[in-house]
């Protein structure tokens, strides 16, 4: 058991919280996780014990959440999959910069896939993390094999970055033919291509109407493992 104010305040074994991850999440993952010692989520993450994930998180943004009464902060990077902050601060960074400014717990959100990304995020001050893409990979997850195989088989200089939105969003792919158009669409100056179907290319595993969005350290996830064995492994990260 690792002792920290995240574990305290949430209840929990092991400071880990999963991504409530739209269309991926399943009953089964969410209790996965919790069963491992962490926190799992299914829906979104509010509650008694507020834990605050700004899309933007900037020092100013932080300090108001902790002001407004928030019990634990996401500090949210450019390394995530999903829809990314557009300014290109790095999670490392952005965990150091808000934690250094705050007085409650932060979780690092971004690229912890694995032990070696925990500790570097507890070095400038993370507390816990919050994971996503690591539980793409995992046993219990409900996407596609296609998904998973897609994620397994990309090398890390295949991945691709497309801009939405209106220049609000934007989503690191793996290179598929809806990902690549919308790049394409982006160099001709257009800011709102279409990105497909989330449901068909995450959850279905059929890269040619969806993309298949990953953090930007996928390439170090290299087995599909049960969530005890992913939220154990990144909880030594933040052991004491």
């Amino acid at each position: 058991m690792i002792t920290n104010r995240v574990c305290e305040i949430l209840g929990i074994e092991k400071p880990f919280v999963q991504a409530p991850m739209t269309w991926i999440t399943s009953p089964e993952l969410a209790a996965a996780v919790s069963n491992a010692g962490g926190l799992g989520i299914l829906g979104f993450n509010a509650g008694f014990k507020v834990i605050y994930r700004d899309m933007y998180p900037t020092v100013a943004s932080a300090k108001a959440a902790e002001a407004a009464g928030v019990d634990i902060l996401v500090a949210t990077g450019c390394d995530e999959g999903g829809g990314m902050p557009v300014e290109s601060t790095g999670t490392i960074i952005k965990t150091a910069l808000i934690a250094d400014a705050v007085n409650i717990p932060v979780l690092a959100a971004g690229g912890i896939v694995n032990e070696a990304m925990a500790k570097a995020s507890a070095c400038v001050g993370a507390e816990g993390a919050y994971v996503g893409t690591r539980f793409v990979l995992s046993k219990e997850c409900r996407a596609a094999q296609a998904t998973k195989d897609d994620i397994l088989n990309t090398g890390a200089d295949d991945l691709i970055v497309l801009t939405e939105a209106g220049g609000y969003l934007k989503w690191r792919c793996t290179p598929h033919k809806v990902a690549k158009a919308a790049v394409e669409e982006n160099l001709k100056g257009n800011l709102q291509p279409s990105t497909g179907s989330f449901y068909a290319g995450m959850l279905k595993g059929d890269m040619d109407t969806g993309i298949n969005t990953v953090s930007s350290a996928a390439n170090l996830i290299r087995s599909i493992d049960s969530c005890e064995e992913i939220v154990n492994e990144i909880a030594c990260g933040y052991s004491n």
